[in-house]
């Protein structure tokens, strides 16, 4: 262990050391250091070792520090220049090339941990880390120069075997024993006393393990959160602590510390205190009076770095699944859907904020004081790809931090971010149209508008969209997204083909009415639509009067059924999907059908109206199920789901939960988004909603603030124009190389 000396002591010992070098060179050599032709790199290594371990980087070697080590040893292993046809200039030759090794190494670690210190990307940043870590320990300049002094001590005296050995023991003691700094910290600690650095405020009541210690102050004693204690207890080491909550009760104070491991000798804590008073209890420290590496080691506890944000500690209820914390530090920012973050086995791990309870807490029945419990549900460790799970629990009394909240810039390559941050959501479409996905939220809630976006992007990555709306408003609302004479088009020419056989009557009642045609035209134009170079086309399932003849004919005359909706929409979902499969199977996506009203269009087995119904809603069922291996996928918009086939719903492995008050698509949704964010949808506000599954590349639910349709429409037209409408849409390479080139920016 370096022993702790004061700057003005350590300025002392250098110039000792210096003297002493210049002295023995002159009585050895008969000159100064450096004045030979060949020893000038011993003595120049010899006074930037004394300088740097001890004025300029004493206790700790920071990248930049090693950086310039790494250059200037690198220097002077290149210009060395043994003999190597002397056996003495091959081996100083060695340790040259040692020494040019060490020094490469050293300035590529130190780059790194310089350069990606403040990358965006939390891999890169775990990488400046450890290169910081590494630079602390090989970039000092014992370790950097080292090879180069020894390479030039052979190289000038190996024909002075006495100056050798003595040369050799000056370096090993410069390298391995600071006798000065040891014997100066020796006397110090014997004999020092120095000035106070520490005054009693109170005295410790129990100790909570892990980590924190419960004491009461003195009335008088003047403390505040963050403060540094210093605990002392018999039979203990004084350790340093971070003040995290105080609070009063019965009419006296009282407060809790966080320990930080930095434990201090009887030399830094140089007690002043009263005569007889005793040396255990709670001392405030001034952090800047504490030796020079306590305060870097203090420095690294993440209070210490975050003190801004830090909100509690881990409590008592926390499980795998969520957070539970008491709100020690209150922040104007935290809200709903705010995250934080705590660590679990060093990795730093997200949760979303869902609930907050007032509760009791007290050193007895009588003495009680109120404070929030803050739950919040784990999202995972955030990477460049997205959360990532983390299958354990953060240790009791681990410090909880608020993620500083940003506002975030609109971005087309996103749906939107999370509240009160600048973490974009980004949407997978080709999972997103594989996997299936439902829209779910009550009336009002915005349903439509996502589904809007939605539809814009697809048609972006060149995947055909047919939306079956039987309100119209789509129409209206993506008329800039498809030819409406084009559209028209298509919808009259089934509705010519069918009409005149209407009423046809046929011995064999399956081809009885215009079923038939129907279907035939229905096959048509589903060709020439995925054929061709339109990508959107809408249907309204009620423009079309399609009938079945029931029965055998008596006589001319028979009896005929009209097709519901419900039974139109079995047959356009059957007509996709013939034509997918005759297209082959496909990894990619092809075709999303978009089920408007999902409640009217495949209906619950209880909900629907007629037994064809039924039948129908089981068909498009089926037609869900089979058609992910072809690229056929649906986008599900509904606000009853009690009401929508749930052979349907299960198929949607993507959710989109809005706001909604039914306690039946409450437990629908519970399995999907679990017991915490199910209790969020009836407060949630305009344009937010909560994401969960593969569409975002999620594999916890996330609540999310979304764009606004106006906002997006008018930057996806800016941004995107004419593809939208007449292309076939972008290759999927261009879509990877743009979405890599957008990294998420993720504040901590």
């Amino acid at each position: 262990m370096k022993p702790r000396l004061s700057q003005r002591s350590r300025l002392i010992i250098a110039l000792i050391y210096l003297t002493a070098g210049s002295l023995l060179a002159w009585v050895k050599l008969g000159r100064f250091p450096g004045l030979g032709s060949y020893d000038v790199w011993f003595w120049s290594g010899y006074v930037v070792i004394v300088v740097g371990t001890l004025l300029d980087a004493p206790w700790y070697t920071k990248p930049i520090d090693a950086l310039t080590n790494a250059i200037g040893s690198l220097i002077a292993a290149l210009g060395l220049n043994p003999d190597t046809s002397v056996a003495a200039g091959a081996f100083a030759q060695k340790f040259q090339i040692l020494g040019i090794a060490l020094s490469s190494v050293g300035i590529i670690i130190a780059l790194t941990a310089i350069w990606y210190k403040d990358s965006e990307s939390m891999r890169l940043r775990y990488l400046a880390f450890m290169g910081t870590k590494i630079c602390a320990q090989l970039g000092a300049p014992s370790i950097m120069f080292g090879p180069i002094m020894l390479s030039s001590l052979i190289w000038s005296f190996y024909n002075q075997v006495d100056t050798l050995i003595l040369m050799t023991i000056v370096l090993a003691v410069l390298l391995f024993g600071r006798p000065l700094e040891r014997g100066w910290g020796f006397l110090s600690e014997a004999f020092g006393r120095g000035p106070a650095l520490l005054r009693k405020v109170g005295k410790p009541l129990a100790w909570n393990h892990p980590g924190i210690v419960e004491f009461e102050l003195d009335a008088s004693a003047a403390v505040a959160p963050r403060d540094v204690v210093v605990i002392c207890a018999p039979g203990q080491e004084a350790e340093l602590g971070i003040v995290v909550d105080l609070f009063v009760l019965s009419d006296r104070k009282w407060g809790r510390t966080i320990l930080t491991g930095v434990q201090l000798s009887k030399t830094d804590l140089r007690y002043s205190v009263s005569p007889g008073e005793s040396d255990v209890g709670i001392f405030k420290v001034n952090p800047a009076q504490l030796p020079e590496d306590v305060r870097e080691r203090l420095g690294e506890h993440p209070i210490s770095i975050r003190a801004d944000s830090f909100l509690g500690l881990v409590s008592d209820q926390t499980d795998i699944l969520h957070l539970v914390f008491d709100l020690l530090t209150p922040h104007p920012e935290l809200a709903e859907g705010s995250l934080v973050t705590t660590e679990i086995n060093n990795d730093r791990v997200v949760y979303q904020i869902v609930n907050a309870t007032v509760k009791e807490r007290g050193l007895d029945a009588q003495s009680v004081r109120g404070v929030l419990s803050v739950e919040a549900v784990k999202l995972g460790k955030w990477t460049d790809a997205g959360p990532e799970p983390v299958k354990w629990v953060p240790r009791p009394n681990t410090p909880v931090f608020l993620v500083p909240p940003k506002g975030a810039a609109f971005d087309l390559s996103t749906v939107g971010v999370v509240p009160r941050s600048s973490v974009y959501v980004r949407p997978d479409i080709n999972r997103m149209v594989h996997h299936n996905t439902a829209i779910i939220g009550v009336l009002g809630a915005g349903k439509s508008t996502i589904a809007y976006q939605i539809i814009h992007r697809m048609i972006r990555e060149g995947i055909n969209v047919l939306v079956i709306d039987i309100t119209d408003q789509y129409s209206i609302s993506l008329s800039h997204l498809f030819r409406e004479d084009e559209n028209r088009s298509r919808t009259t020419k089934i509705q010519m083909a069918i009409a005149p056989t209407v009423n046809r009557v046929d011995q064999s009642p399956e081809r009885g009415g215009n079923i038939v045609d129907f279907r035939r035209a229905l096959a048509e134009e589903m060709n020439s639509f995925m054929d061709g170079e339109d990508r959107l086309w809408i249907v309204n399932p009620q423009h079309f009067d399609v009938t079945m003849q029931e029965g055998r004919p008596s006589g001319s005359a028979a009896a005929f059924r009209h097709l519901s909706m419900v039974e139109i929409t079995k047959h356009v979902a059957e007509a996709a999907l013939t034509k997918v499969q005759a297209d082959g199977l496909s990894e990619s996506a092809r075709l999303c059908i978009v089920l408007e009203e999902a409640h009217s269009l495949v209906p619950e087995f209880n909900s629907a109206a007629s037994k064809q119904d039924q039948e129908a809603a089981v068909g498009t069922a089926r037609v869900v199920m089979q058609g992910r291996k072809y690229g056929l996928g649906f986008l599900v918009v509904t606000q009853r789901t009690a009401n929508v086939s749930k052979s349907v719903l299960n198929q949607c492995h993507t959710v989109v939960a809005l706001r909604n008050f039914d306690l039946r698509a409450q437990e629908f949704l519970e399995p999907y988004l679990g017991p915490h964010f199910v209790r969020v949808l009836p407060t949630l506000e305009q344009h937010h909603g909560i994401v969960y599954g593969p569409g975002f590349n999620l594999q916890q639910p996330l609540l999310v603030k979304f764009w606004d349709y106006e906002e997006f429409k008018n930057a996806a037209l800016e941004q995107w124009g004419s593809q939208i409408l007449t292309e076939r849409g972008v290759g999927e390479a261009e879509v990877a190389e743009e979405n890599l080139s957008l990294d998420d920016e993720v504040p901590f």
